[in-house]
């Protein structure tokens, strides 16, 4: 699940469902009150479900300052995340252009 590179910063691993959503709002919790971008690696994720992407769409609505970055995704994670809205910057939740940073 959730691992922290370093402040606001983050590794996602495994399978990203409604039972994964506690444990990463835990983990993104840190990251509130702090400033710039919440950069998220999804090369580990296997596949995401919608509560996790809308989570992640809310979750970029209460941060004071930047936006949710999403970088490394597999081609299936990434076509749920388009389907749902995630799109390239600018936004509160994008896809990094690159798809690495």
């Amino acid at each position: 699940m959730p691992t922290t590179t370093r402040t606001r910063e983050y590794r996602l691993s495994g399978t990203l469902d409604l039972v994964s959503v506690d444990r990463l709002a835990d983990a993104l919790s840190m990251a509130l009150g702090a400033s710039g971008d919440v950069v998220i690696d999804l090369s580990k994720v296997e596949s995401i479900d919608s509560f996790v992407v809308r989570f992640l769409l809310e979750f970029s609505g209460v941060l004071d300052d930047g936006s949710v970055v999403l970088h490394s995704a597999n081609p299936q994670v990434e076509r749920i995340l388009r389907v749902m809205g995630v799109g390239r910057r600018p936004g509160p939740l994008c896809l990094a252009a690159n798809h690495a940073l």
